[in-house]
């Protein structure tokens, strides 16, 4: 154990984190913590490792060390601290000193704000902590404002699996958002001189690749050079994505190991003492990382980069692995959130996969032309053993895995590094203020970085170049690095020692226990099979999906957001591919949102709408590419029967009125169709209908209700006697739904507003019926249950 010391200390400490993370479910997280030091005392006696008692005690220790600390880093606040002011109503005037490097995304600026006073009528109070701050225009880091507005708590996920405003700031110990009304510029700058200097450093570079390459090509530049993804067209990193090369705009070990070497390069030309360089090049990189704003990968590169190079400059033996986990750990000690990260955990993954897979792969393919193996068998060695430690936990996190990635980063990688280095050098090239030799040199800058786009783009055009696979499970993903770590063990020492090794007994008892688990969850599954109808929250529209076992329904496309339709990305993570039958009640733009990407992007089985006459672009659209992909379709009326749908309006004919023309039916839910089941369930979706509706109403369980809940004739009602009403609806200047109307459903039942509660899952069981909203605390079960990817 003495080899990678730090390896046992990054793995205790990150039982604590987590176990800390999980507090709000203290049994399970106390349990956890408790039981750690059992298994590990198992696997390492599995291992053939016999530790001393010494060795259990400190790392059982340092795990209730990292569960103490996790509680008094993010739990704990004094009693001054802004956190207790979020949500206050009326509008607050707070002074503060920016303390993060401006993030401009067009006409907003987003900066990290430190909160030094609360300014009241009568007196000045000093408070602390951390507020985003959304300004109009330009401001630097440092600058002394005072900010009047409301200080609102951050947006939680608002659809299973989306994204976790509050819990991504709160990685960062930020307490709340203000988008001020006014703000004054008080004093003068305050801050650290360093980092002002850093900050006039990355602007000069900023400004520079703006004047002189512009557009996508710009944008791809500071990406990779500043970290600044704002002005990256959602479509270009879609596409990064799914050619698996996203990790270039997320700067990184990558980019740092780059810029280091350009650094050693230019450096060693003067001749200067060793030690004058590694002090240089350094300080530089830890420039750097400040000029990064300290993300985890960028620090976890720096250290590593600082460690080796003393090393080398000592002439000493360094364990790769252990200086790895050197720089985890102290991360872990100085932001215990960045477990959490999804930045940590791929710049550490696919670090540790290049560190422990690449030696033994490569040593067993034992290629003897030098060209091919340093032009070819190291780097595709390399980026297989990357994505070998990040692709299922990307997938995790994006939903797809990206096949085409393994040959698209040998290109993309080298001509990252040009289009850095290129970039870099422009910067220094245009302080000579010659027009003409830096017009041509940004020409060459501009014709790199489009090419790289251009490769990147062919690449993604691939056929079958990623597969969408879903969201892995947490349980997943800790048996396959389990598997992948004694896989290659297993195969290392079989093939080229030629000995049994530890590792295969590792590796048996591994795929053993995962095809025991797997099967057993299988086996739950289909015992306790389920309907799962989602209710999503898309702001003034809706979507509903419905997954029987068998088949998925889709009700409507909803809004988009962040560029796809939050359809589209619930299907994703939940890793549909085919849609069976999907409904559009209405052809009003609300409706159809995001139908028509749907349409592009899956396979869909059919569609159900009714006949309606109405001419906008948006219903064109959806109606030729449904001739485009050649999707079968069909209008239906009252009384048409689809499965285990029914359709209650439209009446035959052409109408005149779309809204009372829409789409209304019901859905019988009889877990097992057909075969011996509980008590059969209804939910009524009433499309947008605002007169006559009580023809189309009959007794329900679950109603979503009409128009965004802003019918107003409550008679209904007293037929449909619903015991849930869910009312799909955002932010409106229409005064939707009225709050007469919301006493009328209340009489009745609970009642769901996805502007307050978010999305609304309704799990339907053979005589279950349960229903969960995002504003509700998941019970233990639940999350256990959705850890092991059995839901």
């Amino acid at each position: 154990m003495t080899k990678t010391p730090f390896l046992y200390l990054v793995i205790s400490l990150s039982t604590g984190l987590v176990c800390g993370y999980f507090t709000d479910s203290l049994p399970f997280g106390i349990l956890i913590l408790f039981l750690f030091p059992v298994v590990f005392t198992a696997v390492v006696s599995l291992c053939d490792v016999r530790p001393h008692v010494t060795d259990i005690v400190c790392i059982t220790l340092i795990a209730i060390f990292g569960f103490l600390y996790y509680e008094g880093r993010t739990r704990l606040y004094p009693k001054n601290h802004i956190r207790y002011l979020v949500g206050t109503k009326g509008d607050l005037s707070i002074m503060g000193d920016v303390l993060s490097l401006p993030d401009a995304r067009g006409e907003k600026t987003f900066v990290e704000v430190e909160a030094r006073s609360l300014i009241t009528p009568s007196d000045t109070i000093p408070v602390c902590g951390r507020m985003r701050v959304v300004l109009g225009g330009d401001v630097g880091y440092g600058q002394r404002m005072i900010l009047h507005g409301g200080l609102n708590p951050p947006s939680p996920a608002r659809n299973p699996g989306g994204f976790d405003y509050g819990e991504w700031l709160a990685r960062q110990n930020i307490c709340g958002v203000m988008y001020p009304d006014s703000v004054v510029k008080v004093g003068g700058c305050q801050g650290n001189d360093f980092i002002h200097l850093v900050w006039r450093m990355r602007n000069y570079i900023e400004n520079t690749i703006d004047e002189n390459i512009g557009g996508n090509s710009g944008a791809f530049l500071k990406g990779i050079i500043l970290g600044e993804r704002g002005m990256i067209p959602m479509e270009v990193r879609e596409v990064f994505k799914n050619t698996g090369v996203v990790h270039i705009l997320a700067v990184s070990g990558l980019h740092v190991c780059i810029i280091a070497g350009i650094l050693l390069l230019v450096v060693g030309l003067f001749g200067l003492p060793a030690t004058v360089r590694i002090a240089i090049v350094s300080l530089s990189l830890i420039a750097y990382a400040f000029m990064i704003d300290l993300r985890p990968s960028v620090v976890r590169a720096t250290i590593m980069t600082i460690l080796f190079m003393v090393a080398l400059f000592e002439e000493r033996e360094t364990e790769a692995l252990n200086t790895l986990c050197v720089a985890a750990f102290g991360i872990l000690i100085w932001k215990p959130q960045s477990l959490f990260d999804v930045g940590f955990q791929l710049s550490f993954g696919a670090a540790a996969g290049i560190i422990y897979l690449y030696p033994k792969i490569y040593s067993l393919l034992g290629v003897r032309n030098k060209y091919v193996d340093n032009a070819v068998v190291k780097p595709f060695t390399v980026s297989l053993s990357a994505q070998a430690g990040t692709a299922l936990l990307a997938a995790h996190y994006f939903y797809r895995l990206p096949v085409i990635s393994l040959i698209a980063n040998l290109l993309v990688i080298p001509l990252t590094g040009i289009c850095i280095g290129t970039g870099l050098l422009l910067s220094l090239v245009n302080l000579l203020k010659i027009d003409v030799f830096n017009k041509v040199f940004a020409s060459a800058v501009y014709g790199v970085t489009t090419f790289t786009l251009g490769i990147v783009n062919a690449f993604g055009k691939v056929p079958h170049g990623h597969f969408w696979i879903g969201s892995p499970s947490p349980i997943f993903l800790v048996f396959y690095f389990i598997l992948l770590v004694s896989g290659a063990n297993a195969l290392y020492h079989g093939l080229k020692k030629g000995v049994f090794h530890i590792s295969h007994k590792v590796f048996t008892y591994a795929v053993l226990i995962s095809l025991v688990f797997f099967i057993s969850t299988h086996l739950y599954k289909i015992y306790n099979r389920e309907v799962r109808v989602t209710f999503m929250d898309v702001g003034m529209g809706n979507s509903t999906l419905i997954e029987t076992g068998r088949d998925v329904f889709l009700l409507n496309g909803g809004s988009y957001r962040g560029g796809i339709p939050t359809a589209a990305d619930l299907l994703r993570r939940r890793g549909i591919g085919d849609i069976s039958l999907i409904f559009l009640t209405s052809p009003l733009s609300y409706d159809i949102g995001g139908l028509t990407y749907i349409l592009e992007n899956f396979n869909v089985g059919g569609i159900a709408f009714p006949l309606i006459s109405h001419n906008t672009y948006r219903y064109r659209r959806f109606l030729n590419t449904i001739r485009e992909k050649k999707i079968p379709y069909r209008f239906v009326t009252a009384g048409d029967e689809l499965g285990p749908f029914g359709v209650r309006n439209p009446e035959g004919g052409i109408p005149s009125d779309v809204k009372d023309a829409s789409l209304v039916f019901s859905l019988d839910v009889n877990v097992g169709w057909g075969e011996p089941a509980g008590k059969v369930h209804r939910i009524l979706f009433l499309g947008e209908v605002e007169n006559d509706i009580e023809r189309m109403v009959e007794r329900t369980d679950i109603l979503k209700a009409p128009y965004f809940g802003g019918y107003r004739d409550p008679s209904f009602l007293e037929l449909a006697r619903p015991e849930v009403t869910v009312v799909s609806v955002g932010k409106n200047r229409w005064g939707v739904p009225s709050r007469e109307m919301m006493e009328e459903y209340e009489r009745y039942g609970r009642v769901i507003r996805t502007d307050e509660d978010g999305a609304c899952v309704v799990r339907i069981g053979k005589d279950t019926m349960t229903i969960h909203t995002m504003r509700d605390k998941e019970k233990l079960r639940d999350r256990v249950l959705g850890w092991v990817g059995a839901r």
